[in-house]
């Protein structure tokens, strides 16, 4: 999240179309800070990493994959003993 210096970091969240979607989450893991208001500016990193299990939204981006993309993995994956199947997230 990105304060705007008047909402709290709970009303950012409410705002933000994808964190909104897992309020419920956000408010009991971010709790000490949830009525803080947020600089403008400043950043705030709800989740370290996710998975399903924390709530994570998963989207596919099919418009980003291009010739150039698709060469350049098959080269890296190409290095990798045994693989021939995986999801790269970003």
């Amino acid at each position: 999240m990105t304060g705007d210096g008047q909402r709290t970091l709970g009303e950012l969240v409410a705002a933000d179309p994808l964190a909104g979607q897992l309020l419920h989450l956000c408010r009991r893991r971010h709790s000490q800070n949830w009525e803080s208001v947020m600089a403008r500016g400043e950043s705030y990193r709800l989740v370290f990493s996710a998975s399903h299990s924390k709530g994570a939204l998963f989207r596919t981006a099919p418009d980003l994959i291009s010739q150039p993309l698709t060469e350049a993995l098959d080269a890296i994956f190409a290095d990798i003993q045994g693989m021939r199947y995986g999801r790269l997230d970003a």
